[in-house]
C-alpha cells in the first residue's frame, strides 16, 4: 500500500512539473524591443509538448520553425507513465512485468526529449537564447524513481517464465535485436533550404547517422561537387543568417565552423560492445556452454553501451571541429533519437534475462563445457587470438611539432592494420593541425613537407616490415596450436613473434627526428606483448589436464606483482633526473649530463648543508615523536576489545576511525574554527574564561612554539582508531581456549590482558615497529604543507615538504634535478634502516621479517 502512494505522488509531481517553467528564453538585444517584447520569458514542457516551434514568434523570426523541440519523445513519454502507473493499480499475472517495461520505454522516451533541450541550451546557435531550469528535469527524475518502485514491486510477483532454456532463447533474442538496432538512426540533420546559398548544399547537409556508422567511424558522405565547391566555407546564409544573433559566438558560426569530408573515428567503446552482443547470443543458442559465459559477455556489453550512452548523444564545443554530423547538431540544427538508449535497454533486458536462466536453472551453476585435456589448449587459443587482434589495432601515436616549438602541432594514430595494407605512410603524409592547415611548408630549409614525409614514410615502412613478421609468426602458431603439433616449435614462434613486437616497440621512435615528432606505442601494441608471452607459456602445458599448483599459485599473485611494478618500480626510471641538469620542454637525450653533481651540492654547499640538516632535525623530531608513541594504537586495541556492551564497542570503534578518511585540507579547516586567533571556538573561549588577552590574543595556529607536539596531537587524532584495526584483527586471532583456560586459574580481566592479549600483539607490534623505523624519513608532506605558513616554516618543513617547496612551490625556480637526488638518499637511507631493524631484531628476539 505505501508503494502506490509514492507511485502517485511521483507521478503527480510528473504532471506538475509540466505547469512549470522548463526552459527560459533571454532574447538578444540585436532583435530590438520590439522582436524581444514577442518572445516569452520561458516556456513549460506542456507548451513544448503540444506547441513546439509554434510557441515561439515565428512570424518575426521565421528560421526559428527549423529548430527541434523533442516534442513527440516528451508526449509519448508522459502517456507511457501514466499508463505505467495505471497499471500498477493491478496485480495480475505479467502486469508487474508489462508495468516495468512501460516505465523503461517512458525513461527513454523523456530521456531523449530532455538531452535534446540540453544539447539545444548548449549549442552554438542558441547558446543565448535558451537555458534550461530545474522543473525541465523533474518528470525524468519522477520516471527514474518510479522504475525502481515498479522494479522493487516485482520481487513478489510470479515470474512469466521459470524455464532456462526458455529463458536463455528469450535473452539470444533480446541480444540480436540489440545488435539489429544498430541500423536505427542516432542522429537526424533535417535543415531546410535556406540553411545555405545554395539549396543543393542544404541538400547535402541532410543527413540520417545509423547507430552502426557512429560506432565504425564511416565516412560523412559530401558529394565530389561539394567538395570541389567547397561548401559550407561559411554554415549559415540565407534566412538562417538570422539565427547568428542568438549565438554567443558568431564568428565561429560563420568561419571556424566547417563541415569536412572524412571519416569520423571510430568508436572503440561501441565496438566492444557490439562484438560482446554477438558473442553472446552464439554461446546463448549453445547449450554446452555453460549460462555463465553468454551472462558475462551480455552484461559487459550492456554496462558499455549504458557507459557510452551519453558520450554519444550528448554534443558540446568539443564538436567544432568532428565530423560533419556532430557539427550540425552541435550547431542546434539536427536532433538525437531514442536509438542508443533502445541498444542499451535490448542489451540490458539480454543480460538480466541471462542472469534469470542462471537464477532457475536445475543444474549446477559453473559447468565447464570443453573437455579436460582441452582447456589449457583453448586458452592459448584464445591469447594467440587476442594478440593477433592487437596488432591490427591502432599501435603508435604520431605527435608531430615544428622545428624550436613544444606544443603540438598534429597527432595522427596509425593501426596495425594500416600498416599490414601500406596506409600507414599515405596516413602520415602531410600532417595537418585541427583546422586543416599543413604544418609543414612546401619548401623549407629544414624539415619541409617532402623531407618530413620521407622519415614517416621510412618509420613506417620498418614497422610494416616488423608487424607482418609478428603476425605472421603469430598466425603460424595459432594454427599449429589448433592442428596440435610440437609445442616446442609453437614456443619459439610465438616467442619470435614476441621478439618481432619488441623491436617494433624500439624501433618506434627511430627515423625521425624529434625536433619534428615524438613516436609512443599504444595500448594494443603493449597488450599484445604480455599475450604473446602467456600464450607461449599455456602451450608449455597444452598437452596436460591442468596446470602444476605452484603454477596456478604463480598466476594468482601476477595482478599484484604487476601492479607492484608499475606503480613502485617503473617510476624509478624517473631517478635519471638525479644525473643531469633536467630542464623541462627537452628531450632527455639533449640533457646536460651532469653527473653526481647534485649529491655533491647537499654536502658541499653551505646553504643547502643548513637547509638539509634543518630540514632532517624536524623530520627526525616529529617522526621520532611517532616512533615513541607508536604503543597506543595496540594499547587502544586492548581496551577497546574489552568493552562489552556492542554498539558501545561500535560506536567508539566507528567513532575514531571516521577521522581517518578525513582529508588534511579538512582537518585544517576544523582546526582554524577550533584556534583561529580571531573567530576559533577554542580562542574566543579562553578569552571569556579570562586566560587569554583580547588585544594580543595567543595564535595558536601560525606560532612556531610546540609545533612538534602540535603535528603529533593531529596525527594521533587522526590514525588512532584505524591504527587499532590491525591489533584488532590479531586479537580475534588469538587461541580463545587460552582465555578459558586462564580464567578456571582464577586470572581478572587485567591479568588477561597482560599475560595473553598483550604478548599475543607484540610479534604484530614488533614487524609494524620495525616497518615504521624504515619510514621513519617518509612522513609524508600533506598535514605539514596545510599547516604550514611563514611564521613556523622553519621548524614544520619536513623533508618531503622541502622536495616540494623547492620543486613544484618554487615559482619557476624548480630544482627537479637536485630534489630527486635528495629522494634517491633518503630511498637509501630507509632501505638501510630497514634492514637494519630486521639485523636487530633477528639477534635479540630470533625473529625477523625478512
Amino acid at each position: 500500500m505505501r508503494r502506490k502512494w509514492l507511485v502517485w505522488i511521483f507521478t503527480a509531481l510528473a504532471v506538475a512539473a509540466l505547469f512549470l517553467p522548463a526552459v527560459n528564453l533571454h532574447v538578444h538585444s540585436q532583435h530590438g524591443a520590439d522582436t524581444a517584447a514577442l518572445f516569452p520569458e520561458s516556456l513549460s514542457l506542456l507548451r513544448i509538448m503540444f506547441e513546439g516551434t509554434r510557441a515561439l514568434p515565428l512570424e518575426a523570426v521565421p528560421a526559428l520553425g527549423t529548430v527541434h523541440f523533442g516534442s513527440l519523445y516528451l508526449i509519448a513519454g508522459m502517456v507511457l507513465l501514466l499508463s505505467a502507473a495505471v497499471l500498477s493499480l493491478f496485480r495480475r499475472r505479467g502486469i508487474p512485468q508489462l508495468t516495468v517495461l512501460l516505465s523503461v520505454l517512458s525513461l527513454i522516451l523523456l530521456a531523449t526529449g530532455i538531452l535534446q533541450w540540453m544539447n539545444l541550451c548548449g549549442s552554438l546557435l542558441f547558446s543565448m537564447l535558451f537555458t534550461s531550469a530545474v522543473w525541465l528535469f523533474v518528470p525524468l527524475a519522477a520516471s527514474v524513481a518510479l522504475t525502481i518502485i515498479y522494479v522493487v514491486s516485482l520481487k513478489g510477483a510470479e515470474p512469466l517464465c521459470t524455464n532456462d532454456r526458455s529463458l536463455r532463447l528469450v535473452s539470444a533474442l533480446l541480444a540480436l535485436l540489440a545488435v539489429l538496432s544498430l541500423l536505427l538512426p542516432v542522429w537526424r540533420v533535417t535543415v531546410p533550404d535556406t540553411f545555405t546559398a545554395d539549396p543543393a548544399d542544404a541538400q547535402a547537409a541532410r543527413r540520417s547517422v545509423s547507430l552502426l556508422s557512429a560506432t565504425l567511424g564511416s565516412p560523412d558522405n559530401l558529394t565530389a561537387e561539394a567538395k570541389q565547391k567547397q561548401v559550407y566555407s561559411k554554415v549559415i546564409s540565407g534566412d538562417m543568417a538570422q539565427l547568428i544573433t542568438f549565438s554567443g559566438d558568431a564568428n565561429n558560426v560563420s568561419g571556424i565552423f566547417q563541415i569536412r569530408s572524412g571519416s569520423t573515428p571510430l568508436n572503440g567503446a561501441l565496438l566492444t560492445a557490439c562484438i560482446l552482443l554477438v558473442l553472446g547470443i552464439l554461446l546463448s543458442l549453445i547449450r554446452k556452454v555453460d549460462r555463465w559465459f553468454p551472462l558475462a559477455l551480455l552484461a559487459a556489453a550492456a554496462l558499455m553501451l549504458v557507459m557510452e550512452t551519453l558520450s554519444v548523444m550528448t554534443v558540446s564545443a568539443d564538436d567544432i571541429y568532428a565530423g560533419a554530423p556532430r557539427q550540425l547538431l552541435y550547431l542546434g540544427v539536427g536532433t538525437v533519437t531514442p536509438a542508443l538508449f533502445l541498444t542499451a535497454l535490448l542489451a540490458a533486458g539480454a543480460a538480466i534475462t541471462a542472469a534469470l536462466g542462471v537464477r532457475y536453472a536445475n543444474e549446477p551453476y559453473f559447468n565447464n563445457p570443453l573437455p579436460a585435456g582441452m582447456r589449457i589448449r583453448f586458452v592459448a587459443v584464445c591469447l594467440t587470438v587476442l594478440a593477433i587482434a592487437c596488432m591490427l589495432l591502432p599501435t603508435a601515436s604520431f605527435t608531430f611539432t615544428k622545428p624550436g616549438k613544444n606544443k603540438a602541432q598534429a597527432v595522427l594514430t596509425v593501426s596495425g592494420w594500416d600498416m599490414v595494407t601500406g596506409a600507414a605512410a599515405d596516413r602520415l603524409a602531410n600532417p595537418a593541425d585541427s583546422k586543416g592547415k599543413a604544418v609543414y611548408p612546401e619548401t623549407a630549409e629544414e624539415y619541409s613537407a617532402e623531407q618530413v614525409n620521407q622519415a614517416t614514410a621510412s618509420a613506417a615502412g620498418r614497422l610494416s616490415v616488423l608487424t607482418w613478421a609478428a603476425l605472421v609468426l603469430a598466425a603460424a602458431a595459432l594454427v599449429l596450436i589448433l592442428l596440435k603439433k610440437n609445442r616446442r616449435l609453437i614456443m619459439a614462434l610465438l616467442l619470435a613473434s614476441l621478439a618481432f613486437r619488441l623491436a617494433a616497440w624500439f624501433t618506434l621512435s627511430l627515423g625521425i627526428p624529434r625536433a619534428v615528432a615524438t613516436v609512443s606505442g599504444m595500448l594494443y601494441l603493449y597488450a599484445s606483448m604480455p599475450l604473446l608471452l602467456f600464450a607461449a607459456f599455456f602451450t608449455n602445458f597444452a598437452h596436460l589436464e591442468e596446470l602444476p599448483k605452484k603454477y596456478k599459485l604463480f598466476l594468482m599473485i601476477l595482478p599484484f606483482l604487476l601492479a607492484v611494478f608499475l606503480f613502485s618500480y617503473l617510476p624509478l626510471y624517473g631517478w635519471s633526473y638525479a644525473f643531469y641538469n633536467y630542464k623541462f620542454g627537452i628531450p632527455m637525450d639533449q640533457q646536460e649530463f651532469v653527473g653526481f653533481k647534485w649529491f655533491a651540492e647537499m654536502f658541499t654547499n653551505p646553504a643547502n648543508q643548513d637547509n638539509i640538516g634543518r630540514v632532517l632535525k624536524n623530520t627526525l623530531g616529529m617522526s621520532g615523536l611517532n616512533l615513541l608513541t607508536s604503543w597506543l594504537p595496540m594499547v587502544f586495541a586492548i581496551f577497546l576489545n574489552e568493552i562489552t556492551r556492542t554498539k558501545f564497542k561500535k560506536f567508539v570503534q566507528i567513532f575514531t576511525t571516521l577521522p581517518n578518511f578525513i582529508s588534511w585540507a579538512l582537518v585544517f579547516s576544523f582546526a582554524m574554527c577550533l584556534f583561529a586567533a580571531d573567530t576559533g571556538i577554542y580562542s574566543k573561549l579562553m578569552i571569556e574564561l579570562g586566560l587569554n588577552d583580547p588585544a594580543n590574543p595567543t595564535v595558536w595556529l601560525n606560532s612556531s612554539q610546540h609545533i612538534w607536539l602540535k603535528m603529533w596531537g593531529w596525527s594521533t587524532w587522526k590514525g588512532l582508531g584505524w591504527g587499532a584495526i590491525m591489533y584488532l584483527a590479531a586479537i580475534s586471532g588469538i587461541d580463545q581456549e587460552l582465555y578459558e583456560a586462564a580464567k578456571v586459574d582464577g586470572a581478572n580481566r587485567w591479568a588477561l590482558m597482560r599475560h595473553i592479549t598483550l604478548p599475543g600483539l607484540l610479534p604484530t607490534f614488533f614487524v609494524l615497529f620495525m616497518l615504521s623505523i624504515s619510514n621513519i624519513l617518509n612522513n609524508g608532506m600533506e598535514q605539514y604543507l596545510v599547516f604550514q605558513n611563514p611564521l613556523n616554516r622553519q621548524t614544520i618543513e619536513v623533508l618531503d615538504l622541502y622536495v616540494y617547496n623547492i620543486t613544484i612551490a618554487s615559482g619557476g625556480t624548480a630544482l627537479y634535478s637536485y630534489a630527486t637526488a635528495i629522494g634517491i638518499l633518503k630511498t637509501l637511507v630507509s632501505v638501510t634502516l630497514l634492514f637494519t631493524a630486521n639485523f636487530l631484531s633477528k639477534k635479540l628476539r630470533g625473529e625477523s621479517i625478512m
